[in-house]
């Protein structure tokens, strides 16, 4: 279970470095096309982030009693500190 917060959080950073890069190639209504699919699939990347760190906190709560705040301590309703905190744990993973 957390092996899956940390396998969608490198597909979060991973799109948003890619999101960075579409920039570089395009202009006017083929960079807003592209720009619009991508922000997209970067929204869901981030919906499947924040569900998986909401389903494992619960896991981990209920089945062991040493528990008593979320194991994996952010706030899941600020989506500027899930981006954050992604980008810390796939650093920190790449070490």
């Amino acid at each position: 279970m957390v092996q899956e917060v940390c396998n969608y959080a490198i597909d979060y950073v991973e799109i948003i470095r890619k999101q960075g890069n579409l920039s570089k190639d395009l202009e006017g209504d083929q960079f807003r096309e592209v720009m619009q699919k991508s922000d997209e699939a970067r929204r869901r990347k981030h919906n499947t982030l924040i569900d998986s760190i909401n389903i494992a906190n619960r896991y981990i709560l209920k089945n062991f009693e040493s528990y008593t705040t979320d194991p994996i301590n952010i706030d899941t309703s600020n989506r500027d500190i899930v981006k954050d905190w992604a980008i810390r744990l796939v650093r920190e993973l790449s070490k």
